[in-house]
């Protein structure tokens, strides 16, 4: 593990014993400094933003007491496809075993950003629903404007794939506006992160509780983020699924269905086939001849806020039953009743806590071969 020393910012390898160090996580911009960069930095390297974002963090660091910080621009040789892989998979244990996160949001605190009134009373325009005005919340960064809260609800920072985890798996994280301004923790900040992400305030303040939540509102998490490579909106999310798999640049798409793979050799957690195709797909809803697989295509398929409202586990007839993805398909056995001649409703092993038990509707292919249907 690569650290970078921030008295001299100098970049220093770790192996075995790590130090204590702070973490930054921030969305990368066109001027980000690399790993081979760092190594002899000339004037021009140190002129740019990236290069000044890394120093502000390090600075940021030695205040608060910390010899050493990570930043993925320039801690990772991205030359070495090894080092890549090994860092892409131990990320979320980066984070996670960081003694704070910096968040820096480098579109907050504009104020020349327009289009947005500087008093509360609008700030209820924006893209959330959510009442400010008749809540008890209170503002709790010292710039209390409307600008200022619809500038953190709408970051970037909120909508990409990667800061998934870094908000998710540090104990201590700390935000910071493009000026380094602190604006709060994700625990003074809850509530907003909640509206934001949609993610249930419990999942942001306890990073333990993500264990107890469900493969199926996991990926939800991931549905409305975007990453620059389709691969890495698989890839973004090993540590918070608790994979290991190595990187195929190249793959597309099927990085996604691998992970889901590997997901099913180790769960019977069903919440990972309840996914509703979205409007990206072209499908017709009412064609009945359309057909899909099992598996979701990509983390967008789970964009549904019921997510939240379904629990794994149903009689232990179902607990019992085991699933085998193989050069055929996914082979598993479920409770099905017949619908049509060639139609069936698979029960899975997973519920609403509202509305019940959740079938999947199948569509006899040949023998005992089975395709989802598209509705």
């Amino acid at each position: 593990m690569y650290l970078i020393n921030t008295t001299t910012i100098k970049i220093r390898p770790f192996v075995g014993i790590i130090p204590k160090y702070v973490i930054l996580s921030h969305t990368w911009g066109d001027d980000e400094v690399t790993f081979e960069s760092m190594q002899r930095p000339d004037e021009r390297t140190k002129a740019l933003k990236g290069y000044m974002k890394i120093k502000r963090c390090c600075e940021q660091a030695k205040q608060d007491g910390y010899r050493w910080a990570w930043v993925d621009t320039c801690c990772i040789d991205k030359r070495s496809s090894a080092e890549l892989s090994e860092a892409i998979n131990s990320m979320y244990r980066y984070y996670w075993g960081a003694e704070k996160c910096y968040a820096y949001l480098t579109d907050v605190g504009d104020k020349n950003s327009g289009d947005v009134r500087d008093d509360l009373s609008d700030v209820n325009s924006i893209d959330v629903v959510y009442d400010f005005q008749e809540s008890s919340v209170e503002l709790p960064w010292p710039i209390r404007s409307g600008r200022e809260v619809y500038q953190f609800l709408n970051s970037r920072w909120f909508k990409r794939g990667w800061t998934l985890q870094e908000l998710l798996a540090p104990a201590t994280l700390e935000f910071y506006d493009q000026e380094w301004n602190m604006i709060g923790t994700k625990f003074s900040l809850a509530t907003f992160i909640q509206i934001a992400t949609e993610i249930q305030a419990q999942y942001i303040s306890d990073r333990n509780a993500m264990k107890r939540a469900s493969i199926g509102l996991r990926l939800s998490w991931a549905s409305q983020r975007d990453t620059t490579r389709d691969e890495d909106q698989a890839y973004c999310l090993f540590g918070i699924m608790g994979v290991n798999m190595p990187l195929l640049y190249g793959e597309g798409k099927r990085a996604f269905y691998r992970l889901q793979v590997e997901l099913l050799k180790n769960t019977m957690d069903h919440t990972i086939f309840a996914w509703s195709l979205g409007p990206s797909f072209g499908f017709e809803p009412k064609n009945p001849y359309q057909f899909v697989g099992i598996l979701a295509t990509t983390p967008r398929d789970f964009q549904s806020k019921q997510l939240a409202n379904i629990r794994p586990g149903l009689p232990q007839t179902i607990q019992d039953s085991t699933h085998d993805v193989t050069n055929a398909g996914l082979r598993i056995v479920l409770p099905c009743v017949a619908e049509g001649p060639d139609t069936l409703l698979a029960l899975l092993n997973c519920y609403h806590d509202k509305t019940g038990g959740l079938f999947v509707r199948l569509r006899r292919l040949e023998d005992q071969r089975f395709m989802r249907h598209q509705n």
